[in-house]
């Protein structure tokens, strides 16, 4: 595994991605140890930073942390390991690392533009949780009745011309696709399932870093420029 032997490194990964980091471990066999941050954390960037500031300093005994998450609006942004290095995925969103195809990372990705703008996606990590869209949007309408709500979740949603599942193909997707319909019809939203890879997973635990990917060596702190720079 690259230069770290793997019974020296961890993984730190959010639960949203829990299906799909299961599902590289079964491909690769890895052993690595997981640390599971719970879904939902990305709401409070700040509390997040902070849960994986402290995660980290608790694995200092490790040569390398793997972390599984972006730049996730700036949660990780500010932190450092003072003895392991540190690899992270050079993505803004952890999401955006399952848009990417099987055969290629960041040059196969050119203006992000498997990302598009106004489109929400959806994995079965992103339904579980009240948080979730349709939990969302029928929490909201039952509080505030129909004609209130409906207006809140234009103002919420009405930035969005799409729902997109991505099919990473670590997960029933019957399951997803049939929540995400009934978040389309509720929200006037067209549906769609695209496809999706975990190769940037897969490559995160069996050490192929290449420029997919920051390597921070102990006491360089992850800054947003290094999410940003250019090959």
């Amino acid at each position: 595994m690259s230069d770290v032997d793997k019974k020296e490194s961890i993984v730190i990964s959010c639960a949203m991605l829990m299906d799909e980091l299961k599902s590289v471990y079964r491909k690769t066999n890895s052993k690595l140890p997981v640390i599971w941050i719970q879904r939902g954390m990305h709401n409070s960037p700040e509390n997040l930073k902070q849960t994986l500031q402290r995660l980290i300093n608790e694995n200092q005994d490790k040569k390398a942390i793997l972390l599984t998450f972006g730049l996730c609006g700036n949660s990780t942004s500010g932190i450092v390991s003072d003895n392991t290095k540190l690899v992270i995925p050079r993505f803004h969103d952890c999401i955006h690392q399952l848009l990417l195809d099987n055969y290629g990372g960041w040059d196969h990705f050119p203006n992000k533009d498997r990302v598009t703008v106004g489109h929400y996606y959806l994995t079965r990590g992103w339904i579980l949780d009240r948080e979730g869209i349709y939990q969302q949007a029928q929490f909201i309408l039952k509080k505030y009745g129909e004609n209130m709500g409906e207006e809140m979740l234009k103002d919420l949603y009405g930035g969005y011309s799409g729902i997109d599942v991505i099919d990473t193909g670590a997960y029933p997707l019957k399951t997803v696709s049939e929540y995400a319909k009934k978040c389309g019809d509720l929200l006037k939203k067209d549906v769609k399932i695209i496809p999706g890879s975990t190769v940037i997973l897969e490559k995160l635990i069996t050490g192929n870093w290449d420029k997919d990917f920051i390597v921070l060596q102990p006491r360089e702190t992850l800054t947003r420029n290094h999410f940003d720079e250019k090959y």
